[in-house]
Parts: C-alpha cells; structure tokens; sequence
C-alpha cells in the first residue's frame, strides 16, 4: 500500500500515519510525505528520524512542489508564523510565534507578484512523481493534501494515482481564492465524482455531502477552514463520517 501526504509541513501526522498505515500496521504501507517549503522540510526529515527504526525506511520525504503541471514557479514563504492569518485579519491579531510553523507557505497562484518573500521551486505532478515507482500499481488507503490554497491543482494532476485511491482529504477555504488559482469548489467535486468519489465538507455540526444533486451554491461560500473527504460509495471510511461532525 501507498499513503500519500501533501503539504506534509514538519510532520505533525506523521506518528498518526505510523500507527494507522505503518511497517506495524496491515497497510504495511510505505509513507510519502511532500513539502517544499525548504527549512519545513529539513523539521519533518528531523521528525522522520525520531520515528522507530522499523518505521522510516518506509518514510519518504520529498521536498518537491506539487501542482497540475510541471514547472518552475514562484513559492510564497509566509513569515507571520500562523498559516498566513496575519494578513487575513488585517493585522488585528499579534502573530503566535512557534518554531515549528516557521515559513509555512505554498506555490504563488493569486494576481500579480507575491506580496511575501518568495523562492523559485521545481514543480512536478503526482503522476509524474510516482510515475516508474516499484509500488506504481499499488492501493492508496489515503490522499491527504493541506497545501494553503493549491490542492485544486494538486488533485488535477493526480488523475492516474486517483483510479486506486480510496480515500482523499483536502482543505477548503480562502486561500483558495487569495492565494490558489481561485479554482471553485464545484469544479473539484464534479472532478472527484466523474472518478467514482462521493464528496463531503466536514462543517461541524454537520458533514455534508456536496457532489451531485446534493450540491448548493451557497457551498462555495464557505471558506472559513474546512476539511473535504471524498470517498468510494460503500467503504469502510463513508461509515466514519458521522463520527466527525
């Protein structure tokens, strides 16, 4: 099996993919974990070491931006210490200083140039990442993307990996009109529906389902944080949904 995380950050899930996906586990699964975001990368290969010995071979760091093609584009490093919210609330709120959340960012894709610092990063796509890999063929219990505002793109470049992931978990809020390619809603879910998923907003206390019929406009202006599950019709994971909410 093949987990795949995206915008691994300094490996907060790590411990929790371990236990659920690793060496130990049934998945036995080998772990890939994406983050471009120089020095984010060098915490999560640290977080990666600390893991047990049995367990990291099969933890795999890629310090690589992901998109739907690729590339070479600017990557916006934020320097506010909070996931960007500085900017968000207009500078009403002191920033939490952690080192562990130093220059979270992600790829540029709002009007203009970066208001932020920014470096030049190799794009590529899921596809072509794991395009050749000795595990190529097999099954992906889970897809998880947190990349502020890009994991539109990221899924529209992983339409091959997707035929044999089960479950996919992506944020939805506003940086994906502030930061992303201002990508609707819709069109993602429409994307994951046309490849067999169900997809749902876990807006406590409610989940919702939003592909197909269940779909309402109003959706799309929900851009507090929310996390997106899509799922296959009659898994495992659709019968743990109401345990979220």
């Amino acid at each position: 099996a093949l987990v795949v995380d995206v915008g691994a950050n300094v490996g907060q899930d790590v411990a929790a993919w371990v236990k659920e996906f690793g060496q130990a586990s049934p998945c036995r699964a080998r772990i890939l974990l994406f983050e471009p975001n120089p020095p984010v990368a060098e915490t999560l290969r640290q977080t990666v070491a600390r893991q047990p010995a049995t367990e990291r071979a099969a933890l795999d760091v890629r310090p690589v931006a992901l998109s739907d093609r690729p590339g070479v584009a600017p990557f916006a490093l934020r320097n506010d210490q909070f996931h960007g919210m500085k900017k968000f609330y207009q500078g009403k709120m002191k920033s939490i200083m952690h080192p562990d959340f130093n220059q979270i960012g992600s790829l540029w894709g709002g009007a203009g140039a970066p208001t932020q610092d920014y470096i030049n990063v190799t794009v590529t796509t899921l596809d072509a990442a794991l395009a050749g890999a000795p595990d190529a063929t097999a099954v992906v219990p889970l897809l998880k993307t947190d990349a502020e505002g890009f994991d539109a793109p990221i899924l529209f470049g992983a339409s091959a990996l997707l035929r044999r992931v089960e479950v996919v978990v992506f944020e939805y809020h506003f940086l994906w009109q502030t930061q992303g390619p201002n990508i609707p809603l819709r069109r993602v879910v429409t994307f994951l529906a046309e490849r067999g998923f169900q997809t749902y907003m876990v807006a406590r206390p409610h989940v919702l389902r939003l592909d197909g019929a269940y779909w309402a406009d109003v959706y799309e202006r929900l851009i507090q944080w929310h996390n997106c599950i899509a799922v296959r019709p009659g898994s495992e994971a659709l019968k743990r949904l109401p345990t979220l909410c």
